[in-house]
């Protein structure tokens, strides 16, 4: 993902060993060498070895989009320090399964089913 800039939610398809095998390669990278360039490198490295190739595909799919309900928004400004360190791990819930601190939620679709993560992190580029 990292040698060809891609998230994990953008491959689809592939071999079933990309989601269990696991390999450790080191190498090493002359000095002054831009990222664009070891990119390249990695990219060479698991064609050759690894025979990965990587094929750009546009899909269309349903999306929702979140808007402002005719009676206007009603969401509070958080009391918490956005500057505060959050606590490691998934974000807790409260006895109603609402979030309960700093995190998200987000549910995307993959194969045809829901699936919802909690981080507990909040979202940043």
């Amino acid at each position: 993902m990292i040698a060809y800039d891609v998230k994990e939610y953008q491959i689809s398809g592939g071999p079933k060993w990309l989601n269990t095998e696991r390999y450790d390669i080191v190498a090493k990278v002359p000095a002054g060498t831009t990222n664009e360039q070891v990119n390249r490198m990695w990219q060479n490295l698991l064609a050759e070895r690894f025979g990965v190739m990587l094929h750009h595909e546009s899909h269309e799919f349903q999306v929702e989009e979140m808007v402002i309900a005719k009676g206007g928004q009603k969401l509070k400004k958080t009391a918490e320090d956005p500057a505060a360190l959050l606590d490691p791990g998934p974000p807790k819930f409260d006895k109603n399964d609402e979030l309960a601190g700093p995190g998200y939620v987000t549910t995307f679709m993959a194969s045809g089913e829901a699936h919802t993560v909690a981080k507990g992190q909040p979202l940043s580029n």
